[in-house]
């Protein structure tokens, strides 16, 4: 008989589970962090595992966010989610910022008045003063009402100049009652930045600030901002303001496969004694730095008796790049851009892979392999325009592409080269050759 699926969204783990099942990654030395950090990986190299796994040791003072549901109401009003740059009129950003700044502050107060077992918030009433003539009471109104309904309100609502200093004058406060009620301060963990309409974004980069008492970790797949001029450029910086850690910035280093052999090990022990060796080193090279995808193809390969079945092996890399392929291709198709159409080209001109598989996106015209991308070329100006640009970091966000073995993703830049992840590349013969790695 198989074993148990693995559970494949980190936030679904318990902790019990957490705790028996949980192995440092590499390239993460101390976690949390001294000083607020923006936590990039790429689909499933165990981000929210990670959070979660703070928010569960780190109990006290710990407060995990996930913002796709925190902000779910957002995507409603906006009809758009990460990326959509074109799809929010500019007249409404302030509009989406304020109710996002409203709704940060109840996933807070819900978790901490929670944690720490208090009766009611002492400073959401007054945090949403603005808000006063919608609320039943007034200034009287119960933390539980505006807990309930706040999220029901119309953007119009709202402050369309908001005033991002209420959101971080009422984190200040709740790290004071905090501290007070535990000895210890504050800690934000803010999970899947990605996902939520682009001018909520503002609020929550300026959450990495290290000046503010409280610290914050936010989670992000690579991509999630880059050189547009949609978001504010008095954004704190990196280095300066907060650290970034990359999970899985050297995919084919021996520390992170050895890091996916100790998670699958603690996850599917029977299902990974079943797997031959070189179905193994196949599985770890396809999956690259996703934790979820080694684990999703490694289950599938075996039969319903729990034993290696080749064509299920085959099968399970097939219908897992169909699935990603899909959803990258109808992120693609917002800009024109047809990725079923350059993975099918790529195919037809290598039979053997030598991984990485790398692309220059602003200068395609030099290289041979590169030809099936020269309609991206804007007038052959090697500039990066901003059509480039989204195509980069769409390809980022949904694991098309990944930045270079080695090299970590910046908020404050867009890469130039960047490789083509091989499961959008694997068919049944394929041969892969390595280049060396340091």
């Amino acid at each position: 008989m198989r074993e148990a699926q693995p559970l494949l969204d980190g936030e679904r783990i318990g902790d019990d589970l957490l705790k028996n099942t949980f192995r440092n990654p590499p390239g993460v030395p101390v976690f949390p962090p001294t000083r607020s950090t923006l936590l990039v990986g790429a689909r499933g190299s165990g981000k929210t595992t990670l959070l979660k796994h703070t928010e569960a040791t780190e109990r006290a003072c710990a407060v995990y966010c996930d913002l796709r549901t925190v902000f779910n109401e957002l995507s409603a009003d906006t009809g758009a989610g990460g990326l959509s740059f074109d799809q929010i009129p500019q007249k409404t950003e302030g509009l989406i910022q304020d109710k996002a700044i409203a709704l940060l502050m109840i996933a807070v107060s819900r978790k901490i008045t929670t944690r720490l077992q208090l009766t009611a918030d002492p400073y959401l009433s007054n945090a949403l003063e603005h808000l006063w003539p919608n609320m039943p009471n007034g200034s009287n109104t119960s933390s539980e009402w505006i807990q309930r309904n706040v999220a029901t309100f119309e953007p119009s609502k709202f402050r369309a100049k908001p005033n991002f200093q209420d959101l971080y004058d009422y984190l200040d406060a709740m790290h004071r009652l905090v501290e007070g009620k535990t000895r210890t301060g504050l800690l934000l963990l803010i999970d899947r930045a990605e996902e939520i309409p682009y001018p909520a974004l503002t609020p929550i980069i300026q959450l990495l600030d290290q000046s503010r008492p409280f610290q914050a970790i936010v989670a992000s797949r690579p991509g999630m901002i880059g050189l547009s001029t949609n978001l504010s450029f008095s954004l704190p910086r990196p280095g300066d303001h907060y650290a970034i850690y990359h999970l899985g910035a050297s995919p084919y280093s021996d520390d992170w496969q050895s890091f996916q052999r100790k998670v699958m090990t603690a996850w599917i022990p029977r299902t990974l004694q079943e797997i031959p060796a070189t179905a193994l080193a196949t599985i770890l090279k396809v999956s690259r730095d996703s934790i979820r995808t080694a684990l999703e193809l490694a289950y599938n390969s075996l039969n319903e008796e729990g034993k290696f079945d080749p064509s299920r092996f085959n099968l399970a890399f097939e219908n897992l790049q169909h699935s990603l392929l899909d959803a990258a291709n109808g992120t693609a198709r917002s800009i024109g851009i047809d990725l079923a159409h350059i993975t099918k080209d790529i195919r037809k001109k290598y039979r053997n892979y030598r991984l990485p598989v790398k692309i220059r996106v602003t200068d395609l015209q030099k290289k041979t392999e590169q030809k099936q991308l020269t309609f991206l070329d804007d007038g052959g100006d090697t500039k990066m325009s901003p059509r480039l640009e989204r195509f980069i970091r769409i390809g980022l966000r949904t694991w098309f592409f990944s930045t270079l073995h080695g090299e970590s993703w910046s908020p404050n830049s867009v890469p130039e080269v960047v490789e083509i992840n091989p499961i959008f590349l694997w068919y049944p013969s394929v041969k892969w050759m390595d280049e060396p790695t340091k």
